[in-house]
This record gives C-alpha cells, structure tokens and sequence, in this order.
C-alpha cells in the first residue's frame, strides 16, 4: 500500500457489533468487496446512515444498487476498477453529495416503511441483538 493510500484507508480489525453504527458517520463510503452476497444487510445499514456504496457487481447488488445515485458498482475480482471508482469518489464531492442523500433516501423508500421487508430486517437485527446480547 503506498503512503498516500495509508493516509487516506484505516483498516480497524475486529468490531464489537454494538460499536459498528457509531463509527457509520466516520465513514466517508462503504466497500462491499465480497465474491458472493446474498442481500448484504450492511450495505443497508450503510445506506441508513448515508453512505456511499461501492459493490461488486455481484448476486443481489445490482437491484439495490443505482450506480452513482445510491452506490457505485465495479466488476467482480477487479481491484483496478474497484480502484479507479474509489479515485472517481475521492476527486467527485458533488458526486458524494448526491450518493449520500440518495443512498439514505432509498433506504428510507424501499426498507424502512415496507412492512414485509421492515419484519425480516427487524428479524435479524433481533438475532444480532440476541447473540451479541445488546
């Protein structure tokens, strides 16, 4: 990793997951690298709290994601696009701007008041809750 990369990528290790939602605001995006995702219930969580998606174009990514309204996709197993989507952000505010607010807004319009999708997300925040017991 170069100097300037150093500066600018913390990687933090393990959270406790009772302390992932204070540190969303610190967050300039989120980067869903995964090979394989079903729903990905923290590209949600990201989305709550207005953040940039960046995501593979994997599973179930491109129906959540709107690229460079809600999120941004980039192509599986390819570091260098994922690399110049994440330069494209660093060097485009207004394009942060924009995905910040919409990001928040879709999760608002699609999860938040649909019933059905509200009953499986509160499903599983209920099992998160019980298994770390917060």
């Amino acid at each position: 990793m170069n100097n300037k990369a150093k500066e600018c990528v913390h990687f933090l290790g393990h959270i406790k997951r009772e302390e992932v939602f204070s540190l969303y605001p610190k967050f300039d995006c989120y980067v869903m690298s995964s090979r394989f995702e079903s729903l990905g219930l923290v590209v949600l969580e990201a989305m709550r709290a207005g953040l940039p998606i960046l995501a593979a174009d994997i599973c179930e990514m491109p129906k959540i994601i709107k690229n460079e309204l809600n999120g941004i996709l980039f192509k599986k197993n390819d570091d260098y696009d994922l690399y110049k989507k994440i330069n494209n952000l660093y060097n485009n505010p207004q394009l942060v701007e924009k995905m910040e607010i919409s990001a928040r807004r879709y999760f608002i319009e699609h999860y938040k008041k649909s019933s059905p999708t509200r009953n499986i997300y509160d499903y599983f925040q209920n099992i998160i809750k019980n298994k770390t017991g917060t």
